[in-house]
């Protein structure tokens, strides 16, 4: 997505990066989460709100991002490679992802899955850029039924305990999408709500009883259920905005919110 998403020369990205994150500030000493949720969308629509979260979290040298598919249901973890990006290179931390894929026997080693895909690429430009993280395990999540998403986080807690290692979890996201500004302001409050209880069942559930349209819902679950059982036992909202990308009139905005798990 460099060129599209996000600049493609590196001193431009490194520009982008550097002045959002400046405009988002930083409220005290930077600190360490259990895990954030993030959007994915282009920059210029989404930058600001993920900029606000990487301005206050301070990252462990190995993330875990998981992220959403955006072409059919194709999803997995890569164990192995090395990411591109404008900035420089970020290698997939093989011993974490192995052990993983060992405690999740929901997920599958599937590096293909990632090749088109952006939710998971466009946080590795403000990974790149904080200095702090050295590698990272990326995993997309297709909708599956509660209890298999649940499961696939405490997998992945587990093989965190099992090796002692700490990784902040990483949520890529959207919110609402492509709706009226006014049910994209009520649903999104919804889900966030949802967020920050920490609750990811009504966050599933507002799917069928609200018509919450978020395209990271099931990689949400799985954070969540990650964090709970990792110790998370609280959430705030750093930032919320609605976009219109299209311009106009906002008949179809995108809902982007930005949280930290502590």
């Amino acid at each position: 997505m460099a060129g599209l998403f996000y600049p493609e020369k590196p001193q431009a990205l490194k520009d982008l990066i550097t002045d959002l994150l400046r405009q988002a500030g930083s409220q005290g000493k930077r600190e360490r989460a259990v895990a954030v949720v993030v959007p994915h969308g282009p920059y210029r629509l989404s930058g600001a709100v993920a900029a606000a979260v990487y301005a206050q979290v301070r990252m462990t040298e190995t993330v875990v991002i998981v992220g959403p598919p955006h072409s059919g249901s194709e999803q997995g973890i890569a164990t192995a490679g090395v990411w591109e990006t404008p900035g420089g290179q970020l290698p997939v931390d093989r011993e974490l992802a192995r052990a993983i894929l060992k405690s999740v026997g929901a997920l599958k080693k599937n590096p293909k899955a990632h090749e088109e895909e952006h939710s998971i690429e466009v946080q590795l430009p403000f990974l790149r850029h904080l200095g702090e993280v050295r590698r990272f395990v990326p995993v997309l999540i297709a909708p599956a039924d509660p209890e298999t998403l649940r499961g696939i986080g405490r997998g992945i807690a587990r093989a965190l305990r099992s090796r002692r290692q700490e990784a902040t979890l990483i949520c890529s996201t959207q919110l609402t999408r492509y709706e009226p500004d006014r049910e994209a302001q009520r649903k999104d409050a919804w889900a966030i709500q949802a967020l920050l209880d920490l609750d990811e069942e009504r966050l599933l559930r507002g799917i069928s009883e609200q018509g919450l349209s978020l395209c990271g819902a099931a990689p949400a679950v799985v954070v969540l259920s990650a964090a709970k059982t990792l110790g998370a036992s609280r959430a705030v909202l750093v930032r919320h905005e609605v976009s219109n990308p299209g311009g106009g009139e906002p008949d179809s905005v995108v809902g982007y919110a930005g949280v930290v798990v502590r």
